[in-house]
């Protein structure tokens, strides 16, 4: 449970945050929502000179391809996914939630074994800082 161990204060002031900025937890897909260009403007991945990718899936059981389409179905309609002709192909899988249903899992290995590691990092907090520093 959220908050086990903590002590009585410390849940407290955790339930005032949570309540505070529930706007912001997506608690289904129907509560995602992208970043608008206001406040972050849509960043490039860079990565490495390669060759696109068409990797198969992993096998599902026949049982569970309704449960896939459905899955895929809402998120296509929250704008999380969108049909695509790409050259890219990644693997997908299931995961058995603990509770109730299941999880779809993108395997990103392709992306990863390509895409440029730290190529993207924020400014450093010294360099970030000196535009507040009062002289």
């Amino acid at each position: 449970m959220i908050g086990d161990g903590l002590q009585e204060r410390e849940l407290e002031l955790l339930i005032a945050m949570l309540f505070n900025r529930e706007k912001v937890l997506a608690f289904d897909f129907s509560h995602y929502g992208t970043v608008i260009t206001e406040v972050a403007l849509p960043q490039e991945i860079r990565t490495v000179l390669h060759k696109a990718w068409q990797v198969p899936n992993f096998l599902i059981l026949k049982a569970l391809v309704l449960v896939v389409i459905e899955m895929l179905r809402e998120r296509i309609k929250n704008g999380l996914l969108e049909y695509c002709h790409g050259p890219y192909r990644n693997p997908w899988f299931l995961v058995k939630k603990a509770i109730k249903g299941y999880r779809l899992i993108n395997a990103a290995m392709e992306m990863n074994r390509v895409t440029i590691r730290d190529a993207n990092l924020p400014p450093q907090t010294d360099e970030f800082a000196k535009e507040f520093v009062g002289n």
